[in-house]
C-alpha cells in the first residue's frame, strides 16, 4: 500500500469493501465493512485516529448521490452537535492513518485469505507526537494479520521498540535497504561496532537518527543487469 491523498479525498463508486485499493481509493467502502463486520477493530480504530485528529468522535462512510465519501464528526467548542467534516477536508495525516488502519484490519473474516499487509511509509504526515499511537494499534493488529513496513521514521523504530521492553535486541526484527555502487542490500541490522547484540544501547531510532545502523555484512552473490531489449526488438 502507498496511499495517494488525492484519491483518498476524491468521491469513490460504492463496491462490497472486501479488499483495500492499493492507493486507497475506495477507502469507503472499506471503512463501512470492517466497522459493521469488526466492530471492536473499528473501535479501536477510531480511538486510535482521535489521538491524531482532536475531537474525532467518529468516521463513516456516506453516501452521496451514485457515490461515496468519509464523513468524520468531530467535537467545535460552542457546537451543540459534532460537525461533519468530509474527506475533502480531512488533514493527510489522518486519511492516511485512517487508510493504514483499514489496511490491516480489512477482511475480518478472512473470507479471502488475507495474511499480509505491505505499507509503504504508514506514518507519513503523522506528527512525530502521534506516532506513538498508530505504532500501538499496528501492534494489536499484528496478532491476526502479518504487517511489513517500510520507514525512514525515527519515532515510529522507537514506538516499536519501546513497547516491546528490547534494547538493541531490538534491531533483530529489523531489515535495512543500502546501496553501495548500485548495488542494493536487504540484510538484518548489526548492533553497532563495539557493542554486542544482547546488550542494551542507544535505541534504534537514535541509531538511525545518527545514521550508525548498518545491515550485517554478507557475501554477494554477483548480479547481472537484464537486458530489457533483445537485439532484433526495434527498439534503438
Amino acid at each position: 500500500y502507498r496511499f495517494v491523498p488525492d484519491a483518498l479525498r476524491a468521491l469513490a463508486r460504492p463496491g462490497d469493501g472486501a479488499r483495500l485499493a492499493s492507493d486507497g481509493s475506495n477507502l469507503p467502502s472499506v471503512v463501512e465493512r470492517v466497522a459493521r463486520e469488526s466492530p471492536d477493530a473499528w473501535r479501536d480504530v477510531v480511538e486510535t485516529v482521535a489521538t491524531i485528529t482532536d475531537g474525532l468522535v467518529a468516521i463513516e462512510r456516506e453516501a452521496l448521490g451514485p457515490y461515496e465519501t468519509l464523513c468524520a464528526r468531530r467535537v467545535v467548542a460552542g457546537a451543540r452537535h459534532p460537525w461533519k467534516f468530509y474527506a475533502s477536508e480531512l488533514s493527510d495525516g489522518t486519511l492516511h492513518a485512517l487508510a493504514t488502519l483499514a489496511a490491516v484490519h480489512q477482511d475480518p473474516r478472512r473470507r479471502h485469505g488475507l495474511s499480509l499487509a505491505a505499507l509503504s511509509e504508514p506514518t507519513a504526515a503523522l506528527h512525530p507526537a502521534a506516532v506513538a499511537a498508530l505504532a500501538g494499534a499496528l501492534q494489536r493488529a499484528a496478532r491476526h494479520t502479518q504487517i511489513l513496513a517500510t520507514s525512514h521514521s525515527p519515532e515510529l523504530i522507537d514506538a516499536l521498540e519501546s513497547a516491546s521492553g528490547a534494547g538493541v535486541s531490538q534491531l533483530a526484527g529489523l531489515l535495512l535497504a543500502r546501496i553501495d555502487d548500485g548495488v542494493t542490500t536487504l540484510a538484518d541490522a548489526a548492533p553497532p561496532p563495539g557493542l554486542p547484540g544482547a546488550e542494551l544501547g542507544p535505541p534504534a531510532g537514535t541509531l538511525l537518527r545518527e545514521d550508525r545502523l548498518r545491515p550485517r555484512r554478507r557475501a554477494r552473490r554477483p548480479i547481472d543487469q537484464l537486458d530489457l531489449f533483445a537485439p532484433g526488438d526495434g527498439v534503438d
